[in-house]
């Protein structure tokens, strides 16, 4: 048991990758200042990559977390570069194609669950770098191009067909929905093998080995109603005083 729940535990793999990110940055902040602490973390970013290891995904999710980071001080200069909409809407193009691009010439091996992240692997090193950097590229641009896509879609097709009140909704589900997600992807696993194991195969030999009744009708529905679990668990915990706290 002890063993599955780690395995669990593992998989949000990113969740202390960003907390660790977020430490190496405030502390460079703290540490130097202007464009040094720039330089500073880029290289980081770089020798990152250059550990014989990465077990937690930290330089995987760092050099992502940086570019945030980097959107979020120059802000404003962004903002400047995009002032005129046909600039921008270029850029978008751009780099919609090439994500697309890239999206198309995807291989299974480039995988950082197949290759890793690092640059020490058994791989040659161009190579992985090559791959590195395609990753890099790849969730960089499709970051951008997806995001402006669902805007696009939100503002001129959806607050149009549906009301207030269920924009108003999904709103609020989407402000938690990690946090929905981290609870439900460790407890819904679980409570779904104990039903299926211990419940449904009591009941009915035909749940549990037909794939398709299985996983596309009950899976569903535990998850929807552990999503509803879970929505409202993280609503309460918001409302105590070590909820506060840590929120």
């Amino acid at each position: 048991m002890a063993k599955q729940l780690f395995h669990y535990v593992r998989t949000l793999w990113y969740l202390y990758a960003t907390f660790f990110s977020a430490i190496i940055i405030g502390i460079v902040n703290k540490c130097f200042s202007g464009f040094k602490s720039d330089v500073i973390l880029i290289l980081g970013a770089i020798c990152l990559h250059i550990l014989p290891t990465d077990i937690f995904w930290i330089s995987f999710a760092f050099e992502f977390i940086l570019v945030g980071y980097f959107v979020r001080k120059y802000e404003d200069f962004i903002k400047r570069f995009l002032s005129t909409s046909r600039i921008k809407n270029i850029i978008l193009f751009m780099i919609t194609v090439l994500y697309l691009l890239l999206l198309i010439l995807f291989k299974y091996d480039y995988s950082v669950y197949v290759s890793g992240s690092n640059l020490l692997t058994n791989n040659p090193i161009w190579h992985q770098i090559f791959v590195n950097a395609f990753r890099f590229l790849m969730g960089i641009f499709g970051t951008v191009a997806v995001y402006n896509f669902l805007n696009f879609c939100y503002k001129h097709l959806v607050q149009h067909c549906i009301g207030d009140k269920i924009v108003s909704s999904l709103e609020k589900i989407g402000i938690i929905s990690l946090e929905m997600y981290v609870t439900q992807w460790v407890v819904v696993e679980i409570i779904f093998a104990y039903v299926m194991q211990h419940v449904l195969t009591n009941f009915s030999e035909f749940i549990v080995n037909n794939s398709y009744v299985c996983y596309f009708f009950w899976r569903n529905i535990i998850g929807a109603m552990m999503t509803l679990i879970t929505y409202m668990g993280c609503k309460f915990l918001k409302t105590t005083t070590l909820g506060k706290y840590i929120y």
